[in-house]
């Protein structure tokens, strides 16, 4: 009965990334890009509190890992509980993109691998970008109006192919720096503590480091892994020897 009502408690490890912020994130490198964020977030929400209104920013967020969890903190921070995301590929016809921008409300997008969007939809993407809204063409030749009233973010992992009118469009551009090793300890530290879950100690963190070759995404499907693992053992504690189990596997 007890490992049953621990069990209960945990928390997916995907949930992260809908209840993470940017004053609870793990910053990367320096930090700048999470102070300059945060900076963003703080004049929005003055200016919704003086004018009653606001519109929000466009992102281009660029770097090798930590985009889209910085991107969800952005959103997250702001007070919006939704985020609309899509591969920047998908994007490939006005339909695509109209399904994409027109749902009705508050919501925020975000295009994942922006270096990837289609010619066919990089106009639509520029006039999100600029004026927020956008004339589509229906099925019966009419002209039809979308517009988008939360914040638009772009990630990419490599902003020399992104088209030169997105990347000018774009309100801010912030750069993710790479992570040290005591920063993606901590990220994954960070987690297990959201989650809910105990580890053996400090060599489970840097088990699960190495075993992702430096790559934090990488860390996290491996723990991911070794989460079902545990679970599946009816524990709530992540041992070493759950991450060497997961590597066999691999």
């Amino acid at each position: 009965m007890k490992n049953t009502r621990q069990q209960k408690i945990l928390k997916p490890l995907d949930d992260f990334d809908e209840a993470v912020s940017l004053w609870n994130i793990m910053p990367s490198g320096s930090g700048k890009a999470v102070q300059l964020l945060r900076k963003i977030v703080d004049q929005v929400h003055e200016d919704r509190f003086s004018n009653g209104s606001v519109r929000y920013p466009s992102l281009l967020i660029h770097g090798h890992e930590g985009k889209r969890t910085l991107a969800r903190a952005f959103v997250n921070s702001l007070g919006f509980d939704e985020a609309d995301e899509i591969y920047g590929r998908f994007m490939d016809a006005d339909h695509r993109a109209k399904a994409f921008f027109g749902k009705q409300g508050e919501v925020s997008h975000v295009i994942l691998d922006a270096e990837k969007i289609r010619p066919v939809t990089l106009s639509i993407i520029w006039e999100m970008i600029e004026k927020g809204e956008h004339d589509f063409t229906n099925i019966l030749g009419q002209k039809e109006n979308i517009f988008i009233s939360g914040p638009l973010i772009l990630t990419t992992s490599d902003i020399g192919r992104v088209h030169k009118s997105i990347r000018d469009a774009a309100g801010f551009t912030v750069e993710v720096e790479p992570f040290s090793e005591e920063q993606m300890k901590l990220i994954i530290h960070q987690r297990l503590v959201f989650c809910g879950i105990k580890y053996e100690g400090e060599d489970v963190l840097e088990a699960v480091v190495n075993a992702g070759g430096g790559s934090v995404s990488d860390s996290i499907k491996l723990l991911r892994m070794a989460y079902v693992m545990m679970r599946a053992d009816g524990r709530g504690k992540l041992s070493g020897n759950d991450i060497e189990r997961t590597l066999r596997l691999r």
